[in-house]
C-alpha cells in the first residue's frame, strides 16, 4: 500500500546532514514530546519529518487543485 507521502520527500528528509542540524533535532524532539499516545514512536526521524514536508512539485499540485 502506498502512503500519501512521496518517496522523494522521505529521501530529502533523510539527508544525514540535514538531520544533524540543531534546528531539525529540536523540531523532532518537540514533535515527539507532543505525541502523548505514542503513535509516532515507531517512526524514524526522517519518516516523522516527511509527514510535515512537501516538495515543490507537491505544493504546485496543491495550488492547482485550489483553482
Amino acid at each position: 500500500m502506498k502512503t500519501r507521502f512521496d518517496s522523494a520527500v522521505v529521501l530529502a528528509a533523510s539527508d544525514v546532514k540535514a538531520l544533524q542540524n540543531p534546528f531539525m533535532n529540536c523540531l523532532v524532539r518537540l514533535i515527539r514530546a507532543k505525541d502523548l499516545y505514542g503513535l509516532w514512536s515507531d517512526d524514524g526521524d526522517a519518516e516523522l519529518l516527511a509527514k510535515f514536508t512537501t516538495t515543490l512539485e507537491q505544493r504546485r499540485a496543491m495550488s492547482r487543485c485550489r483553482q
